[in-house]
């Protein structure tokens, strides 16, 4: 990640942020979402929190956990990340352990559902990703969403937070269910 003053922007912001909420953590594709906006469209009734930044790694969040999500005591973790390895090229083997300790890491040091969002499928690299990243997510307890078909849509940022919503909402418990019948 080029831009340490993110960092700082992010433990300015944390210090004020309301805590349990959502995280969405990412690179390029999370940091350019409105996604407070697209939250308020869908009527996400939890705290959602962006703490993406163009050209993050996977490194660079595992190096900086606390400001891009601990701090934040998330309910859930929404992580998009592996443009910037792909873009290097880096063997899928080497990603899958660097994002496999992110998830390790995420699981020691916080009680957030973590779901792992694939990439948008830009090359046979990104496509390889994908399929290990699926793989590593059910070893790990996390939950793989494919987007792959909503980046390629006329509106991708919508087409994404319709195709995650289900998974963004509270989990309504059996009491709630039954009264929306």
């Amino acid at each position: 990640m080029k831009d340490t003053n993110e960092l700082k922007k992010f433990q300015n912001i944390n210090s004020v942020a309301t805590k349990g909420g959502i995280v969405f953590v990412g690179s390029d594709f999370f940091s350019s979402l409105p996604l407070t906006e697209l939250a308020h469209a869908f009527r996400v009734d939890e705290e959602v929190h962006n703490r993406s930044a163009r050209g993050a790694s996977v490194a660079d969040v595992c190096s900086n956990l606390e400001e891009f999500v601990l701090a934040l005591c998330p309910c859930k973790v929404f992580i998009n990340l592996g443009d910037v390895e792909a873009s290097e090229g880096m063997a899928t083997s080497e990603f899958i352990e660097s994002f496999e300790r992110l998830l390790y890491c995420l699981h020691n040091k916080c009680n957030a559902k973590i779901y792992v969002v694939s990439m948008a499928a830009k090359s046979e690299l990104h496509n390889k990703y994908n399929i290990a990243l699926k793989k590593l997510s059910a070893e790990n307890g996390c939950r793989f969403i494919d987007i792959s078909s909503a980046l390629n849509s006329a509106k991708p940022e919508i087409s994404f937070f319709n195709a995650i919503k289900l998974y963004v909402h509270r989990e309504l418990n059996f009491t709630e269910i039954m009264l929306m019948r």
